[in-house]
């Protein structure tokens, strides 16, 4: 991470230098009437109200196709809207049809950049207050955008032929140059893993419409049956001590909790209402995630951490009633 905020500074910095736009200065105008020197003694004067277009939630909503749903809670400093905007649901025949993504906005200052975080999924779990780590160097606004076909941000009926990284990079396209008109200074784009994949992809199709990307672990793979790189990284990362306690965690959930497991599973899911039609049944789907946790592991794990991993809990001991070593007790009322 440190490599990172290393390399990411000086990119942010010559971006903007090489592209920012300075936000027009507003003037006011005067309007006609007395001057307050010249006007009769007692006259009182209205306050002069304060034009829509200068408050950012009117220049907003007056974009077309942009709706603000709501305001919420923000940082100081900051405003947060939830906003919703119309996109066609083919970019190729706009005619065709339209549907409602998803946006959070965190407003700083038209005359400071604008991030655009693209988190790859929906919005359910994201912090409106939430910060991607380039808005916080360069301090200054973000719109997180929901993907397309994740959430909410899906048309009915829902067309999947249209569900492809052109798709969703006019998406972002298309936001971008509605937005511009209000956030006219320079333009950033960032995301992290099919955030991250999301990020090159809109830069790759639309080069000229930010002035710097800074993209964190996209997996863009071109070749998924060479995995070697992802090998040598899990047998280096960390202490031997932790990649073997996670070897121990996996033998266990695929050896002797394997029943146990699959059937905390089956039973979580029907509760929630989820299927396996896809990998075919709980334990195969217990079986594909325990296959992946040292990666899922460690893609949240700082390599200078402690690597707090659970041993394996202690064997059951059968009670002989009457017994004075291995007694039979019946649980307390305070036993869960």
């Amino acid at each position: 991470m440190k490599i990172t905020r290393q390399l990411c500074l000086p990119l942010l910095l010559t971006g903007l230098l090489a592209s920012a736009v300075a936000a027009p200065s507003t003037a006011t105008a005067r309007t006609g009437g007395a001057h307050p020197a010249t006007a009769p003694p007692g006259t009182v004067r209205p306050a002069a109200p304060r034009p829509a277009a200068d408050d950012i939630r009117a220049r907003i909503a007056a974009v077309p196709g942009m709706r603000v749903v709501k305001e919420n809670p923000a940082p100081a400093g900051y405003r947060s809207f939830a906003l919703v905007y119309r996109q066609p649901v083919d970019h190729r025949h706009p005619g065709r049809g339209s549907f409602e993504q998803r946006l959070s906005l965190l407003h700083r200052s038209t005359a400071r950049p604008m991030v655009l975080y693209t988190g790859g999924y929906d919005l359910n779990t994201r912090d409106p207050a939430f910060r991607a780590e380039p808005t916080g160097i360069v301090d200054g606004n973000q719109i997180s955008v929901e993907q397309r076909y994740f959430g909410t941000s899906r048309p009915h009926p829902t067309d999947w032929s249209k569900l492809d990284i052109w798709q969703a990079a006019s998406d972002h396209h298309r936001l971008i140059r509605a937005l511009k008109t209000v956030y006219r200074a320079a333009w950033i784009s960032t995301g992290g893993s099919k955030g991250g994949m999301a990020t090159v992809y809109h830069r790759r199709f639309y080069p000229h419409d930010v002035a710097g990307s800074v993209v964190y672990s996209a997996p863009d793979n071109t070749d998924d049956r060479d995995d070697t790189a992802v090998d040598r990284f899990l047998q280096r990362v960390g202490s031997p001590a932790c990649r073997s306690a996670l070897t121990a965690v996996q033998r266990a959930l695929l050896g002797t909790r394997r029943a146990e497991m699959a059937g905390r599973l089956a039973r979580r899911s029907a509760d929630q209402g989820y299927t396996f039609h896809t990998v075919g049944s709980a334990d195969r789907a217990r079986e594909l995630t325990v296959l992946n946790l040292p990666l899922l592991f460690w893609m949240q794990q700082e390599e200078g951490d402690d690597c707090a991993i659970p041993g394996p809990p202690p064997p059951a001991t059968r009670c002989s009633p009457g017994s004075p070593r291995r007694p039979c007790s019946r649980p307390s009322a305070t036993t869960t």
